[in-house]
């Protein structure tokens, strides 16, 4: 699981260096295909607008997701953890109540008539 987590966190960050570039290219590339100049002002709004989503999306949204399903294997942990406690004091109490038992019977029995 370490291991699956670790490769899909290099893979992330791969993304996030490799694909701006990749991604802003090929906006621009079709913006120029449809007929539209490129213009300096157009190229830098395009850019800031990007680094921004890109930032959000490749980098806050996987760490989100990662840490929500950490929370959630933590939980099903805690739970059977939570679960094991319980059992073991219900046998616990059960275990007590067999040996008081078998104590006051084998008090019974020595005491004389």
């Amino acid at each position: 699981m370490i291991q699956r987590t670790s490769v899909l966190r290099a893979v992330n960050m791969g993304l996030f260096f490799m694909s701006s570039k990749l991604v802003l290219f090929l906006c621009f590339v079709t913006f120029a295909l449809l007929g539209n100049t490129l213009t300096s002002e157009c190229v830098f709004v395009s850019m800031s607008l990007f680094n921004s989503l890109r930032l959000a999306m490749t980098l806050y949204f996987p760490f989100g997701v990662g840490q929500g399903a950490e929370t959630l294997i933590s939980v099903k942990r805690l739970q059977v953890i939570f679960s094991r406690q319980a059992a073991f004091r219900n046998d616990m109490n059960a275990v007590k109540r067999a040996l008081k038992y078998r104590v006051t019977i084998v008090l019974l029995r020595k005491i004389p008539k």
